[in-house]
């Protein structure tokens, strides 16, 4: 997606202090490269820079307490966020609760366990066998399904697997071709079965009173 024009200022400037700030360290630019992520907010969500100047910018730059208020772009997305949860946030949230329902809905047909039991829309999926993480990955993103990967160590060896987050952008089309490549996942690799992890539950409640 194009930058906006204020979104192509924020990064030239940033790009700026980054040099600047190399300079002023005597960090060679080539080797202080300094990159800035914008959020969905008004602000920046996160700087990537070497390590030895992350370290110098934790001591050297005053953090956000002693800093001046929020720009009025961040205020303004704010208010824009409210109007539109004012004309149409009900039926955004509806709608959302719906295609969620959709994916729980084939997860349960599938058998496969999920960690989801409120509905919301972030659906945890653990796999039988830790060790499958990549090869799903790689199966997802050659679906184009973008997911968050939980690895271990993150997480404990039983919580491996990766998490799905159904956007109110995501269209019936996007949640049909997810469940046809979960079906796909799941008859090409084991997941957590319902069944099977009602039983270690048990299990962990049973040992838990011994």
């Amino acid at each position: 997606m194009p930058l906006q024009p204020a979104q192509r200022l924020t990064v030239a400037l940033v790009t700026l202090v980054g040099v600047a700030t190399a300079a002023h360290l005597t960090v060679p630019p080539a080797l202080a490269p300094v990159w800035a992520v914008m959020a969905y907010s008004s602000l920046l969500a996160f700087l990537a820079l070497p390590t030895g100047l992350k370290n110098r910018l934790k001591t050297a730059a005053a953090p956000y307490l002693y800093s001046g208020p929020s720009p009025t772009a961040s205020l303004a997305t704010a208010m824009a966020g409210l109007d539109v949860n004012d004309r149409r946030g009900d039926a955004v949230r509806a709608d959302l609760h719906r295609k969620t329902a959709r994916v729980l809905d084939h997860l349960a047909e599938l058998d496969v366990y999920t960690l989801n039991r409120d509905g919301l829309p972030v659906l945890e999926v653990p796999l039988a066998d830790a060790g499958d993480l990549d090869a799903v990955a790689q199966t997802l993103w050659d679906e184009s399904i973008h997911v968050t990967l939980a690895a271990y160590p993150l997480v404990p060896r039983d919580r491996v697997g990766f998490r799905l987050q159904v956007t109110a952008l995501n269209s019936d089309e996007d949640i049909s071709r997810l469940n046809a490549t979960l079906t796909r996942l799941a008859a090409r690799y084991p997941l957590r079965r319902r069944e099977s992890q009602d039983a270690v539950s048990e299990a962990g409640v049973g040992g838990a009173g011994r």
